[in-house]
């Protein structure tokens, strides 16, 4: 059993200097609160533009800016929730563990940049309905195989992947381990 086990029932274990200083890594410098009001400060500039200006008032000006102005805010949502989500792994300080099966692994290219993106899926043991998705880097991609038996170790609220074992395979986003 590992010296930093917590809670063998719930597969949680402490997080390690390594893992704690990839994750500040991911935070954003800027408190998610402001983040979200910087959203919000810019869906008010929007309607703002569109009531100070007649000439917006015309249904699509105000259907564009409406657009945009969603946009915008889910944006910030989604960057809140994110830093959040962070910033409450941190502050916990464990990583969960999990074992299951790869259900799939996709590859995806970016019809611009040219960039390859790589993802797994995992079927949690005890609950096959439930599929975790991680993105992983390429060499993790080419060393597993859909239908292998895995185990893995995340950030439970941010749902970072930290480590996949994969029989001698051993995936870690922090690369190098004391």
């Amino acid at each position: 059993m590992s010296a930093n086990r917590i809670d063998d029932d719930a597969g949680h274990t402490t997080l390690d200097a390594r893992e704690r200083s990839y994750l500040r890594t991911r935070l954003s410098s800027t408190p998610p609160i402001l983040q979200l009001a910087d959203g919000l400060i810019a869906v008010a500039v929007c309607i703002g533009m569109v009531v100070a200006s007649p000439e917006l008032h015309g249904f699509w000006s105000i259907f564009g800016f409406g657009v945009m102005a969603l946009i915008m805010l889910l944006f910030a949502l989604h960057l809140h929730g994110e830093q959040t989500a962070l910033r409450a792994d941190l502050e916990q300080g464990v990583k969960r563990w999990r074992e299951g099966r790869i259900h799939d692994r996709t590859q995806t290219e970016d019809s611009e940049s040219g960039a390859v993106g790589y993802r797994v899926y995992v079927a949690i043991d005890g609950d096959p309905d439930t599929l975790m998705d991680f993105p992983i880097p390429q060499d993790c991609y080419e060393a597993i195989a859909q239908g292998d038996r895995v185990r893995i170790a995340y950030a439970p609220k941010s749902g970072l992947l930290l480590d996949l074992i994969d029989g001698s395979y051993e995936f870690a986003a922090v690369s190098s381990r004391a």
